[in-house]
């Protein structure tokens, strides 16, 4: 039996030289000449030149080259020195003062009706103020007062 030899380096070389050069040809093939630098864009490669006619119209410009600014808006000027007169306005009118008018104290109630515990005693003369809430139970009108609590209306006097 006969073993194959390697080849010689030189057999090598020339291998590794022939396989890129195949590759260009091949390239070269594939994308044609490249263009010479004798050549300009209006020869055709017969070397006669080549007419070229454009036809176009000029339009004219419609609308102007830069966009003119913006209108800024109309400030009012500042004159120094200047006094300002406000005028008072009247102050919002103030509830009448409610005041209990029971001479031993009138029971504020958890609920408007006597069926309702008695939550606290206000004192007569002292000055209550109403939330405005109303109601009519068994013939008696009961007012709900703001800081909690109800009480009957023909126990307190405005002022």
């Amino acid at each position: 039996m006969t073993q194959n030899k390697p080849p010689s380096t030189a057999v090598r070389i020339f291998s590794i030289c022939l396989i890129p050069f195949i590759g260009f040809l091949v390239l070269r093939f594939y994308f044609g000449q490249p263009p010479t630098n004798d050549a300009t864009p209006n020869q055709i490669s017969s070397g006669a030149p080549k007419v070229v006619t454009v036809a176009s119209t000029i339009q004219p410009i419609t609308k102007p080259l830069t966009t003119p600014p913006t209108q800024l808006p109309v400030v009012p000027e500042i004159v120094p020195n200047t006094t300002l007169t406000v005028e008072p306005t009247d102050p919002p009118p103030t509830p009448p003062s409610i005041i209990v008018s029971a001479e031993s104290g009138l029971n504020v109630r958890g609920g408007a009706g006597t069926s309702y515990p008695i939550t606290r005693v206000a004192p007569n003369g002292q000055q209550v103020e109403l939330s405005g809430a109303s109601e009519n139970v068994d013939g008696f009108v009961w007012v709900q007062l703001t800081e909690g609590g109800w009480v009957q209306k023909q126990y307190l006097k405005q002022e």
